[in-house]
């Protein structure tokens, strides 16, 4: 029996070139899936590569201020919390 997960889920609306879109809807059909699953596993894919490492050395490279060095407050972990679910 396949274990499931749950994930949290965010609607996004994307716009794709017309003739990347005839390619990706003929390597979706090949495996026998809909585009929007297709497209769903390549950018859930490309996520879970990431490296939270990676990702620290970037906002690290880009606030020259350091301001994301710094522990955030209660209240601005609440207002990102909120823009999350947002």
């Amino acid at each position: 029996m396949m274990k499931e997960t749950t994930f949290l889920k965010k609607r996004k609306l994307i716009d794709i070139p017309v003739d990347v879109l005839k390619n990706i809807s003929i390597l979706a059909a090949a495996q026998g899936k809909s585009v929007k699953a297709y497209i769903e596993n390549l950018v859930i894919e490309k996520g879970a590569e990431i490296a939270d490492s990676n990702l620290y050395a970037f906002a690290c490279a880009n606030d020259p201020d350091g301001e994301g060095q710094s522990v955030a407050t209660e209240q601005e972990q609440k207002e990102f919390r909120e823009w999350l679910d947002a």
